[in-house]
């Protein structure tokens, strides 16, 4: 997980530092005194202050129009397709997805990793590695929020790269057995204006939780353990027919890593590669 977080935050800094740059936005206040920033392309809005939510607030997405599921199938994301676009151009080998704004020059990655960590350590890690890409870089921002009845933390950072200043801001999920980084960037000059949909974006993110089931096969083999959309994901107990059994955990209806237990008493650490082959762990 290190090595993601110190390459995605060389990507976020390399999409920022490519981009055409943009004329400086301006601040003015209207007749009444309300504070109002003007961009470039002629558009305007009210100017914001950071809106907290209470620690134990459920915030839940609007109606969008598409659900994206990751692929190990443990999350989804509600994305409204006429502002976000799945990008391969900006997307790097850290992130399972990446989308760009169609407005542009806003983005945002989903991070999907099988560690589990305690959020304060998934906090304090996302913080220390993008300091390597800019060492100035420090959080704004952050508090807990309950999305879809899941606890994440929000949490907003700023850094300078090549005298590029950047600001990004994201959902942070520690699961067991998992933990998903929902993350949506873009220059500190634009995050205003893509404020709204950064956090209309963030809010349509749902975990899936598996539930616990007992399953016969034909052979006699019995599974008894987390089901995830129809599939053995998770933690569970394989028993063979002739009473040996695995205890451990799966993915996609594969062992991933475990104990394998023979009827007489002997037990040696085991897994399946990507064929089904049993693999066990010599001593």
């Amino acid at each position: 997980m290190i090595k993601k977080m110190i390459t995605l935050a060389f990507v976020f800094m390399l999409c920022l530092i490519i981009t055409p740059a943009s004329s400086q936005q301006i601040k003015a206040k209207t007749e009444d005194g309300k504070e109002v920033i003007l961009y470039p392309d002629g558009t305007w809005q009210y100017a914001k202050t950071e809106q907290t939510q209470p620690p134990s607030s459920s915030i839940n997405p609007q109606p969008s129009k598409k659900l994206i599921k990751g692929k190990r199938g443990t999350y989804g994301i509600w994305i409204d397709e006429n502002r976000w676009r799945i990008s391969e151009v900006t997307c790097d080998q850290a992130a399972e997805f990446c989308f760009a704004h169609t407005a542009g020059d806003a983005y945002a990655v989903i991070i999907d990793e099988t560690i589990e960590m305690p959020l304060e350590a998934l906090k304090n890690a996302a913080l220390e590695n993008t300091k390597k890409a800019a060492a100035d870089a420090q959080i704004t921002f952050e508090e807990k929020r309950t999305i879809n009845n899941n606890e994440v933390l929000y949490m907003k950072m700023k850094g300078t790269v090549q005298s590029k200043p950047f600001t990004y801001s994201g959902y942070y999920y520690a699961g067991k057995g998992e933990t998903i980084q929902l993350i949506t960037y873009t220059a500190q000059d634009l995050h205003d204006k893509f404020e709204y949909d950064f956090i209309d974006f963030l809010n349509g993110f749902e975990v899936y939780t598996p539930t616990q089931q007992e399953i016969s096969f034909a052979d006699g083999g019995k599974y008894i353990g987390n089901i995830l959309n129809g599939k053995m994901h998770g933690q569970g107990t394989y028993i063979w027919p002739n009473g040996d059994k695995y205890i451990g955990e799966f993915a996609d209806n594969r062992a991933t890593g475990g104990w394998f237990y023979k009827s007489d008493g002997r037990k040696a650490w085991c897994h399946q590669d990507e064929t089904g082959i049993w693999v066990i762990k010599k001593d």
